[in-house]
């Protein structure tokens, strides 16, 4: 997949946002908020995103899309979990 991705805004210790430049999604606004815990670490997604075709794509988004967004976070956690451990 051919995707550009922009870190458009950053709260040190806070947050930050990455934007869709370029790619298959109309709409892609993903917030990563961090905090600390007892046990280290804690981050929270907050993911927009949108499918272009209308409702082609919504029907694609349910059928397809939807699925392969959770493979992307599901991805993450197990390699943050190898690189970091589990809590």
């Amino acid at each position: 997949m051919d995707w550009l991705i922009e870190i458009t805004y950053t709260e040190h210790h806070k947050y930050f946002i990455d934007e869709q430049r370029s790619g298959s999604f109309a709409l892609w606004h993903h917030q990563h908020h961090v905090r600390t815990i007892n046990r280290g670490i804690e981050m929270t997604d907050i993911l927009k995103y949108a499918i272009p075709f209308g409702p082609i794509g919504k029907i694609a988004n349910s059928l397809i899309v939807k699925e392969r967004v959770l493979e992307i976070f599901n991805f993450r956690k197990l390699k943050t979990t190898e690189i970091f451990g589990d809590y």
